[in-house]
């Protein structure tokens, strides 16, 4: 085989994998925008190719060059490695009631807990700039933003993930919007008033422990590869929608009657506190349990 079509074929292969990881979303698309921004290193690529193509070696600076170019794409510079931890907090503006909160965390892990005074407290450990942060009022409505600016390290990678804690506050209603792409998410919503919570996720580990309302609790969860379980309190009606492929469903002790996709538990239809919960995944495990309503 020519040097030339091992080289292509490198490449084509490279292509694939970060192609296969972006539609799994184990890393974010913007890679592909800081790999453009690296062009000038594919003509150093190909200069090291055609003037050592003669060489038994050939390969090895080849080869060496790319891995670099990608370890940039993926990891950034070395200065932009170090960890560092940034608190913020939300006002909560008299007369406000209710609040949407909208989190994209790309890569990492996400907390949210009961404690915030205002609209939350959060503590956040990133690499480099910290979350991006916007909150709106609308009447008495709060929007609520927070992003993740940089989207370089993988989860495999976990020193260099980012991780947040973000305290909410009890006394709202919340709505609340994941976006993620490989991430480990503890949502402990037992005492966070939610009407709406909807996850968007790649491969993730997500567990969702849920409190007790008067009316329903809406719950929608996009996921591929995932590991997703759902807390829920003793005696409130449930409801589990699943579609997906090579999904497998996990109730322990509690029982459930199946209607096709759906699963409904026996006091579903009188209670007057529930939880309806969608789930649309692949290759994933989903798991409801009874537990402690706190």
């Amino acid at each position: 085989m020519g040097e030339d079509k091992v080289l292509v074929g490198v490449v084509l292969i490279l292509a694939g994998l970060l192609g296969l990881l972006s539609q799994l979303h184990m890393i974010d698309i913007s890679l592909w925008r800081d790999l453009i921004g690296l062009w000038p290193m594919s003509l150093v690529v190909l200069g090291f190719h055609f003037f050592l193509r003669r060489g038994r070696w050939w390969y090895v600076p080849t080869i060496g060059v790319a891995v670099l170019v990608l370890a940039c794409a993926l990891l950034g510079v070395p200065g932009e490695w170090r960890s560092r931890t940034v608190t913020a907090r939300g006002t909560l503006e008299k007369g406000i009631v209710q609040a949407k909160m909208r989190f994209d965390i790309g890569t990492g892990t996400l907390t949210i807990r009961p404690g915030a005074i205002g609209l939350y407290d959060g503590v956040f450990r990133v690499q480099g700039e910290e979350p991006l942060q916007r909150v709106i009022s609308q009447g008495n409505i709060l929007r609520a933003e927070i992003s993740q600016r940089q989207r370089r390290a993988l989860r495999w990678l976990s020193p260099w993930a980012d991780s947040w804690l973000v305290h909410l506050n009890g006394a709202l209603l919340y709505d609340i919007e994941v976006e993620a792409g490989t991430a480990g998410m503890n949502l402990d919503l037992r005492r966070i008033q939610v009407r709406n919570l909807d996850i968007h996720s790649g491969a993730s580990d997500i567990l969702v422990l849920l409190g007790r309302r008067a009316g329903v609790t809406n719950v929608f969860v996009d996921a591929a590869a995932s590991y997703v379980k759902f807390i829920v309190p003793r005696n409130i009606g449930v409801k589990l929608i699943v579609d997906g492929i090579f999904v497998n469903t996990d109730f322990g002790q509690m029982e459930m009657i199946r209607r096709g996709n759906e699963y409904l538990s026996p006091n579903y239809v009188e209670s007057t506190s529930s939880v309806e919960i969608y789930v649309s995944a692949s290759l994933a495990h989903v798991e409801v349990r009874y537990g402690d309503a706190a």
